[in-house]
């Protein structure tokens, strides 16, 4: 038998803990999957202030102040589009860097609920993350050059054959 899915079912403190944790391990594996991860923050976030009974209206506009304040960054950068003379690629920075937004948001508005362990959790998986790409990126670096003989080392795990290698912006420095 199927159960009815309630809404109090949901244990929103354990998703939102899992949604950072899942973001700062997707981080370094490249943009879509963080965004995707991102996307889904965005989504539950709007989903928690619409059934939450505890986030009034007074409390919401009050953290979205401080949110405005701490994305004044990212606004000044989407405002200079105004002025800009290449729009296409203002609109492509402006959208990297729209995480630093939603980012914000997500967690001042959650802050209550994350938890000391999930910040903890998040900057491990995160480690252990880069050191998935560092370490693939340089096995796929010298199993993609086997053949040249003189100075392999130096050239297989030079600057520009590690930098897009295994993803396309990752460079191990």
């Amino acid at each position: 038998m199927l159960k009815e899915l309630k809404i109090k079912d949901i244990s929103f403190d354990r998703t939102i803990n899992m949604l950072i944790v899942l973001y700062a391990t997707l981080l370094p594996l490249g943009f879509a999957m963080a965004n995707i991860a991102l996307a889904l923050m965005s989504v539950f976030l709007v989903f928690y202030v619409l059934t939450n009974k505890n986030v009034n209206s007074k409390n919401l506009i009050k953290d979205l102040n401080k949110i405005i304040l701490f994305s004044i960054l990212f606004i000044a950068y989407a405002l200079s589009l105004i002025y800009s003379d290449n729009i296409d690629e203002g609109i492509n920075q402006v959208y990297k860097k729209s995480p630093m937004f939603f980012l914000t948001a997500f967690v001042y508005i959650l802050r209550r609920k994350i938890k000391k362990l999930t910040i903890y959790s998040a900057i491990d998986m995160y480690g252990y993350s880069v050191t998935f790409v560092c370490v693939i990126s340089i096995i796929l670096a010298v199993y993609n050059c086997y053949d040249y003989e003189s100075n392999i080392l130096l050239h297989c795990t030079s600057d520009q054959n590690l930098a897009s290698i295994f993803i396309s912006y990752h460079k191990l420095y």
